[in-house]
């Protein structure tokens, strides 16, 4: 698991400088400060295929944050990350392979109650395949 979340972290370091796991750094109040663009991502679970036991569907969530202006920007960088993460198959010693889809509900624009905030959401779906013998 750990391969995949140094994947999914350097593919988007590609794309923005502000990465994070889970959540967004705070202050000590537990504030986000929102200076820029930037993008958090998270695996929250792991699926199993129960018919054939050989696929693994891993849901990942990536969160973009940025000031309400900033339209361009996070459009730019989400071309940049779905450029990125799809299309690739990954093989290496530890895991067999694996490879990144959109999800069916690819993207959300989710309100934040700063209202000078703005936050969209792209989900794709780590697909891992496992040899069958």
């Amino acid at each position: 698991m750990i391969e995949i979340y140094e994947y999914i972290y350097n593919k988007l370091k590609k794309c923005c400088n502000s990465v994070d796991y889970e959540d967004l750094k705070r202050n000590e109040e537990g504030i986000a400060l929102i200076n820029d663009v930037k993008v958090v991502y998270s695996l929250p679970e792991a699926l199993q295929d129960n018919m054939t036991k050989n696929r693994s569907n891993i849901p990942l969530i990536i969160d973009i944050w940025a000031k309400k202006e900033q339209i361009i920007e996070v459009e730019e960088i989400i071309t940049k990350i779905n450029k990125e993460l799809r299309g690739e198959v990954y093989r290496s010693n530890n895991i067999p392979f694996f490879n990144v889809e959109k999800a069916i509900n690819w993207r959300n624009n989710i309100q934040d109650e700063d209202k000078t905030i703005r936050r969209t959401q792209l989900n794709y779906v780590i697909r891992i395949y496992e040899e069958v013998i």
